[in-house]
């Protein structure tokens, strides 16, 4: 039965219950886990406790009667090896390996331990197979053919040394004509083809000014001629006698004409061949007939590469003399 003094209540031993916190002396206290129970009480200078913070256990806490497991090491065998759950490592747990777990060490057939066995007894080893590989712009794995366990060696054949990659850009034949600017074949390239630089055989110094400088050949030509008279009188003369001539006029302008006479071979019937008499007659030339006058066929000489072109088909003999008027 309790007794009302003042705004204060108490109970029969005097410890205050109610009426305000103005006459109570509280305590906070820190008390950390352990593995047997605590009774956190307020220290004697205090009436109660306000609060009690309890610590947190630490993560990597291993409670005392964990079971505890030391170090130890297994050598794998033909059964299982088992190492308990429930318990703590303490130690570091060894699985051995072994060097000899290699294919040519086991059994042809057999597998241990993922590994499958290559060795035949008969041969006293596996069954190597020798192989050769020629290099390409693709990869390539080279691989022992059925029959083989794997490779004894793998010889690369040697890249040519005249070989040019797919990728590398190609230059057909080209011809140029030299001009009064430079022409000039790009760099980085492989030639497929051969690139002509054209020559000219007008290319002299009596076809030059006098004084100028082409292609290093410096002229002497000072126009006119030795006759004194009018240069359109003047004339070069070439006298040939092969059906393929060369000729180096000393001007390139004026009509190129051809006088004297020649034979022409063609095949006749009868697995025969028949030689006609034809005579050059400036620029057409006249060939001998058997019936009826002889036939005129015009022609059209010029000069390339210091040869003279235009001249009869089947030409087979040859004696004129060759003019170009300057």
């Amino acid at each position: 039965m309790g007794v009302y003094l003042g705004s204060n209540a108490v109970d029969m031993q005097g410890g205050f219950v109610s009426g305000g916190s103005s006459g109570v002396k509280l305590q906070s206290k820190t008390v950390t886990p352990s593995e047997n129970t605590q009774t956190v009480n307020p220290d004697s200078s205090y009436d109660a406790l306000s609060s009690v913070t309890v610590e947190a256990i630490s993560n990597t806490y291993i409670g005392s009667s964990v079971t505890k497991k030391s170090a130890a090491t297994y050598t794998p065998g033909t059964s299982n090896q088992s190492i308990a759950s429930g318990q703590y490592l303490s130690g570091a747990q060894t699985i051995k390996g072994d060097s000899n777990l290699i294919a040519s060490n086991i059994k042809k057939g057999v597998t241990i331990f993922n590994v499958t066995g290559s060795y035949n007894e008969a041969t006293g080893g596996p069954t190597l197979q020798s192989k050769a590989v020629s290099p390409s712009e693709s990869t390539q794995t080279v691989s022992p053919d059925n029959g083989y366990d794997g490779l004894s060696k793998v010889t690369v054949n040697a890249i040519s040394s005249t070989y040019v990659g797919s990728d590398v850009t190609k230059k057909s034949a080209a011809t140029y004509t030299p001009k009064t600017t430079d022409q000039s074949i790009a760099s980085g390239q492989y030639l497929s083809g051969t690139q002509t630089i054209k020559g000219d055989a007008n290319l002299v110094a009596g076809n030059i000014k006098s004084g100028v400088n082409i292609f290093g050949v410096t002229g002497t030509y000072a126009g006119g001629g030795s006759s004194g008279g009018n240069g359109n009188n003047n004339v070069e003369a070439y006298a040939i006698t092969d059906t393929n001539p060369s000729v180096s006029f000393k001007t390139a302008s004026g009509t190129i004409k051809i006088w004297g006479y020649g034979t022409i071979t063609s095949s006749g019937g009868w697995g025969g061949q028949t030689t006609s008499l034809v005579a050059f007659e400036g620029d057409k030339y006249h060939k001998s007939a058997i019936y009826g006058g002889p036939s005129s066929t015009n022609l059209s000489l010029s000069i390339s590469n210091g040869k003279l072109t235009g001249l009869p088909s089947g030409l087979s003999a040859i004696s004129a003399i060759v003019t170009r008027g300057i």
